[in-house]
């Protein structure tokens, strides 16, 4: 060989060389193999054409090991792992492992999964996106303290404006990166230190022109600054469209120094939303946008809204998932044939006209996500619908044009809704991202689909639509003319765009309005019963029971809303039966998935808690002991079965602790009642958990169906049966396993953070009861404490000692008799 420096270095590490080490593998050339601690390594100098589906064959033959490439010239190689958690191999591209040893300590590790999330972690993407991650969010401080000439400076304005600057950086970024803008892949850098040499402000002279005067308008109406900027595409779609803070502030700008460092900043990145093989294995991809999203919150934001980041390899098994039980249940498909579609990509079992019917069906699929995020599950959606639809059309011998198609997916079949308007925008950009990948680099972009009636702020628990639900009523005339009215608004441009906007938002108001007069009336009347209910002959007066109480507070409370919005003639917010009234007059969404929140319903103000307590059944648990606070992921599941059509689906990723826990029996006899269970699985200890929190996730698949009975009865006399095209219909009632550890409700006299040792087998314990005042206790007693939060990827650091005082050898078995010390702590 020639050059054996890496070589040198595992044989003085200890590693053990296999007698026939000379083996070739493509065009790798010759290597050498052996073994280091407890990890297989594969040696490979200098190697030629290292694609990603070489890598990938090369692991499949040689699993679970560890891949070194030297690089010409000598001191840095590429190291390839395979990952349990993604599709794509871990890669770690330039290492200096002359200068790197915790690299070398990685082989020190015990199991090979270690190995591969240790090496990400802290050589590969992970490290990668964490930095970007990092970096992104100090950008975006520094551009909001950067403004002048503000109109109303204020920090939430300042904030909002570099947010929207930053995402449209972003994704220029992305079409900076594919020769997009001018044929020019440094055209970003050019643009801007022209500004510099011309002694002209880069936000005012460049970036301002860009978004406003370029990419948002046709080429024939284009100022002549704008024209300057060479042959760059129109592409409307309302991320480019200035908004109310920059309409507010049109003198808005900032220095050069923000703008060279920005622009320097998403220049250091390979960023592709291409995934073929003429792509750098190591690069940045749309998925960033949950890791950017989770690192804009505030941790209070983060808490009291549940949002928190999916990983994505989770995220595409639950929504495969939610699609296999689709289309068995809705498609005349066995699991077998549902599997060759998605994952061997093989349509030719399907006769031409079961494959058009199939087609046209997934044509008018309606996937809603009631708590988006940034929008991994309808990226994931996406991700199917046209791997399915663009195989379909290829089976019935159409011409298709990926991208075209896409643009259809991304206008007609997504849906979403989030709380955090940051989150709506950045579910928008993944979306546009997602679509502009499959248009070639040498291909015209078309303007993007206007995502704003798809994609909505607001609260999806909340809304009016529930408001009718209880109280039965109708969600009020059907408005059939303003679908037209949509469909031509999410593909239009220029004056076209304003106009329908301007006549969506009038009738939809009129509509509003209307259906709020009929709410206030059947409020009014509910209002009424609840009081006359409780009047007897002799009290003359209302005597009604807390609960009832309490329900009429939240009407009334409700009664007021409803007449500010009909004084005022302005519509309060989103409404499910609103803004998406005709899918609801359909009988619903075809599929509704995501990761709700998860947080307890008692973090919230009083107010919401009995506005919810009012609205659903999932709200509180049992009842005497089994008494406590809902977790707000179930009211979302409930809100899901009521959006969902007949012989839908619902797949959501939830707590486990909704499936075992007594507090969450209403819950579980709620979708007992409603839907039929097809799937659940508990994730917490699988490979695909890549949480970086520590969490117990499971998910659960349901079929929305009213004729239960039979089924039902099936369930009781029999736990789990194969019924429904082969898919395990199981009872709720048979429990995860419970694991709680060890509970104490007296904190301060058991646990510790302060140990020392002493003499004579003692240890000095400082108890919270007694602070200040370390007390001497049997060491045999002692034991190091395992939290949730000290839980982190195959790694666990104890923070806290605890005071033991069950029998070693049965835990379950307090100690007779407590010794000396021990007994003195206690006895106090």
């Amino acid at each position: 060989m020639k050059n054996a420096e890496v070589l040198s270095k595992l044989l003085s590490l200890g590693a053990q060389i296999d007698p026939d080490a000379g083996f070739s593998f493509e065009n790798f050339g010759k290597g050498v193999s052996g073994r280091l601690g407890g990890i297989q390594f594969y040696y490979f100098e200098e190697a030629d054409g290292v694609s990603k589906s070489a890598v990938m064959r090369f692991f499949r033959m040689y699993a679970e090991g560890c891949l070194m490439i030297a690089q010409p010239g000598g001191g840095l190689i590429d190291v390839y792992a395979q990952s349990f958690l993604d599709r794509e191999p871990v890669v770690v591209q330039g290492l200096a492992y002359q200068k790197t040893p915790e690299f070398w300590g990685l082989f020190e590790l015990e199991g090979y999964l270690e190995f591969v999330f240790e090496l990400d972690r802290r050589f590969g993407r992970r490290r990668l996106e964490k930095k970007f991650v990092a970096e992104f969010k100090e950008m975006h401080r520094a551009l909001a303290g950067a403004w002048f000439d503000m109109a109303e400076d204020c920090e939430a304005d300042r904030m909002q404006a570099a947010l929207d600057t930053m995402l449209r950086m972003f994704f220029v970024a992305f079409l900076a990166a594919r020769g997009t803008l001018d044929h020019r892949r440094m055209f970003m850098v050019d643009e801007a230190y022209r500004c510099v040499q011309e002694k002209r402000l880069i936000y005012r002279d460049f970036i301002q022109p860009l978004f406003f005067e370029t990419l948002n308008c046709p080429m024939r109406y284009r100022t002549t600054r704008a024209r300057k900027l060479g042959d760059i595409p129109f592409l409307n779609g309302g991320l480019f469209t200035p908004s109310e803070i920059e309409k507010r502030s049109p003198h808005l700008n900032s220095p050069n120094e923000i703008w060279l460092e920005i622009i320097d900043f998403f220049g250091r990145y390979a960023l592709s939303t291409d995934c073929s093989e003429s792509k750098p294995l190591l690069h940045l991809d749309p998925m960033m946008l949950g890791h950017v999203f989770e690192s804009l919150m505030s941790k209070d934001m983060r808490s009291t809204t549940g949002s928190y980041y999916t990983p994505m390899p989770l995220a595409r098994r639950i929504v495969r998932e939610a699609f296999e039980c689709y289309l068995v249940q809705n498609c005349a498909l066995n699991a077998d044939e549902v599997q060759k579609m998605m994952d061997q990509n093989i349509f030719d079992f399907l006769s031409v006209r079961r494959a058009k019917a199939l087609e046209l069906m997934l044509a008018d699929m309606t996937v809603l996500d009631p708590a988006v995020g940034s929008g991994a599950f309808l990226q994931c959606a996406f991700e199917l619908l046209h791997k399915l639809r663009y195989g379909l059309k290829l089976r019935m011998r159409q011409s298709v044009h990926a991208g075209q198609l896409a643009r259809e997916i991304v206008s007609r079949n997504l849906y979403g809704v989030d709380i955090v308007p940051a989150a709506n925008q950045l579910c928008e950009l993944r979306l546009w991202l997602e679509l502009i990948h499959f248009f070639d680099e040498d291909e015209v972009i078309p303007s993007l689909p206007n995502l704003d009636l798809n994609i909505c702020c607001g609260d999806s628990l909340a809304d009016l639509s529930q408001y009718a639900r209880v109280l039965g009523l109708a969600s009020g005339k059907r408005m059939d003319e303003i679908v037209p009215l949509k469909s031509k608004y999410k593909l239009s441009t220029g004056m076209q765009k304003k106009k329908l906007s301007a006549e969506i938002h009038s009738r939809m108001t009129s509509a509003g309005l209307e259906m709020f007069r009929e709410f206030a009336n059947a409020l009014d009347a509910e209002c009424k019963e609840i009081e006359n209910a409780g009047r007897t002959l002799f009290s003359g007066g209302p005597a009604v029971s807390f609960s009832e109480r309490r329900r009429l507070d939240v009407l009334r409370g409700h009664r007021q809303k409803l007449d500010q919005a009909i004084r005022s003639g302005t519509l309060p917010g989103f409404s499910y039966d609103l803004d998406f009234k005709e899918i609801l007059e359909n009988g619903g969404f075809d599929m509704v998935l995501g990761n709700p929140p998860w947080f307890s319903l008692h973090t919230m103000p009083e107010e919401k808690q009995r506005v919810l307590k009012a609205l659903y059944e999932t709200a509180t648990g049992g009842v005497g002991a089994k008494l406590q606070s809902a977790d707000v992921s179930a009211l979302f599941v409930e809100k899901a079965i009521h959006c969902v059509r007949e012989n839908g689906i619902v797949t959501m990723l939830v707590p486990n602790k909704l499936f075992h826990a007594p507090s969450y029996e209403k819950f579980r006899k709620f979708i007992t009642s409603q839907t039929v269970v097809l799937k659940r699985h508990d994730w917490t200890n699988d490979r695909s958990n890549a949480f970086e929190a520590a969490t117990y996730p499971a998910s659960v698949s349901m079929l929305r169906t009213s004729a239960l009975e039979t089924q039902l009865e099936s369930l009781e006399r029999q736990s789990e049966r194969e019924i429904l095209s082969g898919y395990r219909v199981t009872k709720m009632s048979e429990r995860f396993a419970i694991r709680r550890g060890i509970c104490t409700g007296a904190n301060d006299i058991f646990l510790s953070k302060s140990v020392s040792e002493a003499a004579d087998g003692l240890s000095m314990m400082e108890f919270r009861a007694l602070p200040g005042n370390p007390v001497p206790i049997e060491s045999d007693l002692v034991h190091p404490v395992l939290r949730g939060s000290d839980i982190s990827a195959y790694r666990a650091e104890s923070s806290e000692k605890m005071l033991f005082t069950h029998e070693r050898n049965a835990p379950g078995l307090p100690m007779r008799n407590l010794p000396k010390h021990a007994g003195e702590w206690i006895q106090r």
